[in-house]
C-alpha cells in the first residue's frame, strides 16, 4: 500500500495531518478564549452597574447634604440677626457666636464654590 508512495507525497502527507491537529488545537484554545471573555466582560458589567448604583446614591446623599446645609443657613441666618440685635444692645458680640458664625460662612461659601464647579462640569458635559 505504501510502495506507491514517494517520499515528498509522505512528507506532504505528514505535514497535512500536524497542520490539521494543529488548527483542531488552535480552534479548541480560541473557543477557550472566547468563553473566558465573555465571564471577563459579565463581571466588567456587574461593576459597573454597581458603580452607576453608588454614584446615584452619593448624588442623592448630596442632594440631602445640600437640603441639609440651606436648612442650617436659614437657621443661622436667623441666629445672627438675634445675635445683631443682642450686639446693638449689649454694644459687642459674644465671642463663641461669633466664631460659629464664620466658620459657618466659611463653610457656606466653600459649598457654594463646590456647586458652581460642579454645575460648570455638568454644563461642559
Amino acid at each position: 500500500m505504501f510502495t506507491s508512495f514517494n517520499g515528498t507525497q509522505i512528507l506532504l502527507s505528514i505535514m497535512i495531518v500536524l497542520l490539521g491537529i494543529t488548527l483542531v488545537i488552535i480552534g479548541i484554545q480560541l473557543f477557550f478564549v472566547l468563553k473566558d471573555l465573555r465571564k471577563s466582560l459579565a463581571k466588567t458589567d456587574r461593576i459597573l452597574s454597581d458603580v452607576e448604583k453608588i454614584s446615584a446614591k452619593a448624588v442623592v446623599q448630596q442632594e440631602y447634604a445640600d437640603e441639609i446645609l440651606q436648612a442650617v443657613k436659614v437657621m443661622a441666618t436667623s441666629v445672627s440677626t438675634t445675635t445683631s440685635s443682642v450686639t446693638n444692645v449689649a454694644g459687642k458680640m459674644m465671642g463663641p457666636a461669633s466664631i460659629g458664625m464664620a466658620v459657618f460662612q466659611a463653610v457656606t461659601k466653600i459649598m457654594a464654590k463646590q456647586r458652581a464647579r460642579d454645575k460648570e462640569e455638568d454644563e461642559s458635559r
